[in-house]
């Protein structure tokens, strides 16, 4: 059996071991320092890339509300439009039909 099975006598190779498998366990325990970097630049992109999709998803919702805004303010332009026209077109309309209407007016 080795030195650290039977309890250890307190040698320098003792230390040593123990040295070294304390290095050994708190390196396996710990991430290099260029994988915590590769995973904090993973999840910054990460982050990034939801933050993205969120504003490009409030862009499109913002663009739909702003059709269909527009298209609503089309139509009512349109019937405002029709709604001016239309006792033009009627008068108009009399106007042709009504025989008297020629005689009423000075020659």
């Amino acid at each position: 059996m080795g030195l650290l099975e039977e309890g250890g006598d307190g040698s320098k190779e003792e230390e040593w071991r123990l040295g070294f498998l304390g290095v050994t366990a708190h390196e396996e325990e710990q991430p290099a320092p260029e994988a915590e970097v590769t995973a904090g630049n993973e999840q910054m992109a990460q982050e990034q890339i939801a933050e993205i999709d969120r504003i490009v998803q409030t862009m499109e919702e913002t663009e739909a509300v702003n059709y269909e805004e527009h298209q609503a303010q089309e139509e009512e332009h349109r019937a405002q439009e029709e709604e001016h026209q239309a006792p033009e077109h009627q008068a108009q309309e009399e106007e042709r039909l009504d025989p008297e209407y020629e005689t009423e007016q000075p020659a």
